[in-house]
């Protein structure tokens, strides 16, 4: 779909709107929500902001929060949802970020109100499904620089809140314009957020310079787990369950280690419940390799979730991993 045909969608006065992201959501996800929520609010739509398990310390400073309920709430038509009171129904589900619908948490819940409400999908992860009744799915940095786009073509007035928290859904996906995602694109959208009023430095120390000292013994961790192969230039490290709260990211600093081009993290969320982090530096594509395990991202930066004993499923992703570095 069109911009103007998302719009034609969005335009109509007094709608109802749930907004949802995906699991184990990241900047870009809270804050691509949060600015949606806002803009809509402005428009005056009445809008939801869908969240299990929020994470207050890690997203609470962002302008908008208040719009995130843990609780999915309404009742949709004569279908009783089970956790709230109101007899309001949704116009439309609204999901950013989200590849799939599988990724969405509890997305069992959403069902019944799908049986009765369309959703609209919004992303930029190129091996999105396209599981919305209306998708719009753009190759960009972010869905912050994908909602910047769509919002000053819509002619809609971004306020200092809303480009606060697009600033910070952009600045996190482009690792601070770092990463090979940041285009001059990227940069214009960038300084036209900061001169609509984003808080860069409110940005910048609650991202970066708010780490706790759980964080840091997580990283610690990490590091001391590093395993290296610099033959096939690839690192590897693991996090047992139990593992301390944290919102740490360890892949960003292996990655930073000048012998590897493959960076991967195996975090034991749950007993025998393995998330998978990778990221590539160069030209191998972990989106591709990644898809083999039910996993999906972008070409540099992807994600996959298995289940199985931490030791098995080490050994299984790094042989795939070497039989595909070897077939190159």
């Amino acid at each position: 779909m069109t911009p103007s045909d998302l719009f034609d969608l969005l335009s109509p006065e007094k709608q109802n709107f749930l907004l949802v992201t995906h699991k184990f959501p990241d900047h870009d996800a809270i804050g691509s929500l949060l600015s949606m929520a806002q803009m809509l609010k402005k428009q005056g739509h009445t809008v939801k902001c869908w969240v299990p398990e929020f994470d207050e310390r890690e997203f609470g400073w962002l302008p908008g929060k208040e719009l995130i309920s843990e609780q999915l709430g309404f009742f949709v038509g004569s279908s009783d949802l089970g956790t709230g009171t109101s007899k309001d129904t949704y116009d439309f589900v609204i999901s950013l970020d989200a590849s799939n619908f599988d990724r969405i948490p509890n997305n069992e819940q959403l069902i019944p109100v799908l049986k009765n409400v369309p959703l609209i999908n919004i992303d930029h992860h190129m091996d999105n499904s396209h599981y919305g009744a209306y998708n719009y799915v753009v190759d960009l940095s972010s869905v912050g620089e994908v909602l910047f786009q769509l919002f000053f073509s819509w002619g809609w007035d971004v306020d200092a809140s809303v480009a606060t928290c697009l600033y910070a859904a952009i600045c996190t996906d482009t690792g601070r314009f770092l990463f090979d995602n940041t285009t001059g694109a990227t940069l214009i959208a960038a300084g036209a957020l900061i001169n609509k009023g984003a808080d860069r430095h409110l940005v910048s120390r609650k991202i970066y310079e708010s780490k706790s000292q759980t964080d840091f013994s997580i990283l610690l961790l990490a590091l001391k787990n590093l395993v290296v192969n610099e033959s096939l230039s690839y690192g590897y490290s693991f996090l047992p369950f139990p593992s301390p709260d944290s919102k740490a990211k360890p892949i960003d600093f292996i990655r930073q280690c000048a012998d590897i081009d493959i960076a991967l993290v195996f975090q034991e969320i749950e007993q025998d419940v393995i998330k998978i982090s990778l990221r590539s530096k160069e030209s191998f594509d972990v989106q591709l390799f990644s898809a083999q395990f039910g996993g999906g991202g972008h070409k540099k930066a992807s994600g996959i979730m298995l289940k199985g004993s931490l030791d098995d499923v080490i050994q299984r992703v790094i042989n795939a991993l070497e039989s595909s570095i070897n077939s190159i």
